[in-house]
């Protein structure tokens, strides 16, 4: 009798751990977003990004980090914030085949015609400037 309650007790010091380390507020974003409906994207993506870098190019070596540039998406626009001045524009949403994909792509002229969201890990959110041998951008959640 003894060892079936050692066992039970066991049992409840290795699964408890597991339970109540699962939260709602713990949800973590890990997605691809260049595969889902416009609604969804917008959804993740709705808020202010601070731009930290850009990797890419021809061959794949150019790399460039950004310091003071933001932006902040709101459903069908962008403002794009950069050393104490802003400019709010359009995104002009469509959807279309970019490097193969059927996504949705947005005008987000500082970066380019074509640009797609591609993914979001957690806080960070990656968007292809939609050309081939052409960039990624790194944008981390404010």
């Amino acid at each position: 009798m003894k060892t079936i309650n050692l066992y039970l007790l066991l049992i409840c010091f290795c699964i408890l751990p597991l339970i109540s380390g699962c939260s709602k507020n713990d949800e973590k974003q890990d997605m691809t977003l260049y595969d889902k409906p416009l609604n969804t994207i917008k959804q993740h993506i709705n808020g202010s990004w601070k731009l930290v870098s850009r990797n890419g190019g021809i061959g794949g070596n150019s790399y460039a980090e950004y310091e003071n540039t933001y932006i902040k998406f709101e459903n069908n626009f962008y403002t794009w914030i950069s050393n104490n001045s802003s400019t709010k524009a359009n995104l002009n949403w469509k959807q279309g085949n970019v490097l193969g994909l059927s996504t949705y792509v947005a005008d987000i002229k500082e970066l380019g015609i074509n640009t797609f969201m591609y993914s979001v890990v957690n806080d960070t959110l990656l968007i292809s400037d939609g050309n081939y041998d052409g960039y990624m951008y790194s944008l981390i959640k404010k």
